[in-house]
């Protein structure tokens, strides 16, 4: 497989890293703001680029086989921290931290603008989406109730009203029933999804903390997160035969940085905050190279 793009998705990914960390450093933006930006990407942006790249998706086995793969990732490498905490007696924190670091990658924000550069639109893109949904739904429903049961709470089923996943439901229901909108509709959809993805990766420049952080971070969580991660899904995505374009965006996609939600979650639950941040931090800075490695290793198979 040729990944001819890889080059411009990785320049791309630094250069917009890089302009959001500027903003930050020269002031023009103060600390906190970049919040506005990512609530417009997660409210407004990425809805719209949910729907209009779904509402021209064609499902088949090979995209439900991939969208099976990731699930599957994550469910086997969650049950495998769990058994091995039972074995290790760890407490039930450090297990949780294994978990959410594993499987909670930045797939949104970093990963579709990544995986459109490096392997075009189409079915990368779409399939890029799709995951990120899953991604999604495990932060909804599995990272949000193991927080809350630290402290006592309830889980998070008012997820379900998120943008997201309305503008997922209908632009799969508009591919399936061939429904399409109006032009002018359509124009101003497409011009606020092209806003999701220069916008995201410039927030989460913004976002990331002094490199100082990094020292604080530890390289077994690093390693857990950028290598066994992806390797797990792309056993999985072998067992089940993925053609090798569905292989590969499984694979970076399970190889995402450490999500800059986790950060907002572990402030809020008082949970790892020095731990996550640093995660973030080095994974976010790293990417543009071990995602690299990782398209090589593909490019073989």
């Amino acid at each position: 497989m040729e990944t001819v793009n890889s080059l411009d998705a990785t320049l791309y990914v630094l250069l917009s890293l890089l302009l959001g960390y500027s903003l930050i450093y020269t002031n023009l933006l103060r600390r906190g703001e970049e919040n506005v930006i990512f609530k417009y990407v997660m409210y407004v942006g990425m809805p719209a680029l949910a729907f209009t790249s779904l509402s021209k998706v064609q499902l088949d086995m090979g995209f439900l086989r991939a969208s099976l793969s990731y699930a599957l990732s994550m469910a086997l490498i969650s049950l495998s921290i769990f058994l091995l905490s039972k074995v290790l007696g760890w407490g039930r924190e450090r297990a949780y931290l294994l978990i959410l670091i594993a499987n909670f990658g930045n797939t949104g924000f970093f990963g579709i603008p990544f995986v459109s550069l490096a392997f075009g639109q189409g079915k990368p893109l779409q399939l890029s989406i799709f995951l990120w949904v899953l991604t999604f739904l495990f932060a909804s429903f599995v990272c949000i109730p193991m927080l809350e049961s630290l402290r006592g709470g309830s889980s998070a089923i008012r997820a379900l009203r998120n943008p997201l996943l309305i503008s997922v439901a209908f632009g799969l229901s508009a591919s399936i029933l061939k429904l399409s909108l109006p032009q002018p509709i359509s124009l101003f959809l497409d011009s606020l999804a092209s806003t999701a993805s220069p916008l995201a990766l410039i927030s989460i420049g913004a976002s990331i903390p002094g490199l100082s952080s990094i020292r604080k971070s530890k390289i077994s969580l690093f390693l857990l997160k950028t290598f066994i991660s992806p390797a797990l899904s792309m056993i999985i995505g072998l067992i089940l035969r993925l053609e090798i374009i569905e292989l590969s965006v499984l694979v970076i996609m399970s190889a995402m940085p450490v999500a800059i939600f986790l950060g907002v979650f572990s402030n809020e639950y008082e949970f790892y905050k020095e731990e996550v941040v640093a995660q973030i931090a080095l994974t976010s800075i790293s990417a543009p190279i071990y995602l690299n490695l990782w398209l090589y290793l593909l490019s073989a198979l």
